[in-house]
């Protein structure tokens, strides 16, 4: 060859000398799984105008810019969609260009003075050797087209590249010889500037490739948002529960809600899990509920120790409760009398329900709650998904089903008040 240094042992040193050529500005030929590309720093305009040179290339058409891994595209666009990061996950390293926004990094010789800059991670060893190397010594990408003259065919050999290029080559320039190329057609290249990726120029990766990717994309994000939409509404049934407690028109097996003042017992005589006069959550409210539980039976007439374990409240009390729980003291008081609900530590949990949709009622979960009796949730079958393709239109559909439900076995494991 009369210009040009073929390097046919692509040895670790070889690549390491190959790169400190491309930050000398020299020209270097490498292979990539599509086909040899004709390579220059991207970041050097004389450099890149040798490409120009040496292809016959108009100064107007942009130029792709290899880098060794997806994370590097971050130094030359600052604008990326989440489609195009999906995509580069799926076919990197691969034959694949994405065309992104451009940053101040991607100049005009590079981009042909348009807004874009077209970046791919190539999939063969020699390539991807040369651009570790290069970054190594503070090299941002490679620009490097099809390494033949403009409108010829495109190499697969390192041969083919000599034998159309050598005479164009200075004698600092290298081909490195890494075998024929194995796809032989160059990257495809897709516009990732719009709201969806559109293919600009068909190659290696097809368009049913992509759509089958886009279609796993959009189908996990909708399966994410169909099993949040599930989570949600297990969230709101299990709500009403406690939304329901004082409404006469849900009732237990006692024909009574499931916090009321008159709960029949089966000895005869009725208790109480709602204040006989609703009040508003405070200091005195909540001793009297801890009070009136402290008063309660089972079923035979038989004293029981009950105790609450967990403070329920929608989130509008959340901070009058802190007020009430967290000092020591009490607060507006000339003597600075003691908390006892602090001091005593008769209330050890507090729990933010965002489901409860009456601002000014509260619930405190008692003891009763850890003898497996209580507030229940049963499972009767567990959550599926599933998706289907409608045969006519090609669309997805995704669907969800699930079997449960809320209650409660004993009423004596809560005690409320709709506040007033």
């Amino acid at each position: 060859m009369t210009g040009g240094q073929f390097v046919s042992n692509c040895t670790a040193d070889a690549m390491a000398h190959a790169a400190q050529s491309l930050k000398s500005g020299a020209l270097v030929a490498f292979p990539t799984e599509t086909v040899y590309g004709l390579g220059a720093d991207a970041t050097n305009a004389e450099a890149v105008a040798r490409i120009y040179q040496v292809k016959g290339r108009p100064a107007d058409h942009p130029l792709i810019v290899h880098v060794g891994d997806m994370q590097d595209i971050a130094d030359w666009s600052d604008d990326i969609p989440d489609y195009a990061i999906a995509l580069a996950r799926a076919f990197w390293p691969g034959p694949m260009t994405l065309i992104l926004m451009r940053s101040s990094l991607a100049h005009d010789f590079i981009t042909g003075g348009q807004d874009t800059v077209g970046l791919r991670v190539p999939n063969h060893v020699i390539a991807l050797a040369l651009l570790n190397e290069f970054k190594k010594i503070g090299g941002k990408g490679i620009a490097a087209p099809s390494a033949n003259r403009f409108g010829h065919v495109s190499p697969t050999t390192a041969q083919a590249v000599s034998d159309e290029l050598s005479q164009y080559l200075a004698p600092e320039d290298l081909l490195l010889d890494g075998g024929p190329s194995l796809v032989g057609v160059e990257s495809t290249i897709i516009d990732c500037t719009t709201e969806s990726p559109k293919i600009l120029r068909p190659g290696a990766i097809t368009e049913e490739m992509i759509e089958d990717d886009q279609y796993m994309i959009v189908g996990s994000k909708k399966a994410a948002a169909l099993a949040y939409s599930m989570r949600q509404t297990k969230e709101i049934v299990g709500a009403n529960v406690y939304n329901r407690a004082f409404n006469a028109s849900y009732t237990g097996g006692d024909g009574k809600e499931m916090c009321a003042t008159d709960h029949p017992n089966v000895t005869g005589g009725t208790w109480a899990n709602e204040l006989t006069t609703s009040a508003d959550i405070s200091e005195a409210s909540l001793e009297q509920a801890i009070i009136d539980m402290g008063k309660w039976t089972n079923d035979r007439g038989l004293k029981i120790a009950v105790r609450p374990k967990r403070l329920i409240i929608p989130k509008e009390l959340m901070f009058e409760v802190t007020r009430i729980l967290t000092p020591d003291r009490r607060t507006g008081t000339d003597l600075n009398d003691p908390n006892a609900l602090k001091t005593m530590g008769y209330i050890p949990e507090v729990v933010v329900n965002h489901y409860l949709t009456d601002t000014d009622a509260w619930f405190l979960l008692t003891s009763v709650q850890d003898s497996g009796e209580g507030m229940k949730y049963f499972e009767r079958d567990s959550d599926e998904f599933n998706m289907d393709e409608d045969f006519d239109t090609e669309n997805a559909k995704y669907k969800a089903r699930a079997r449960y439900s809320f209650g409660w076995t004993d009423r004596r494991c809560i005690y409320g008040s709709p506040g007033v």
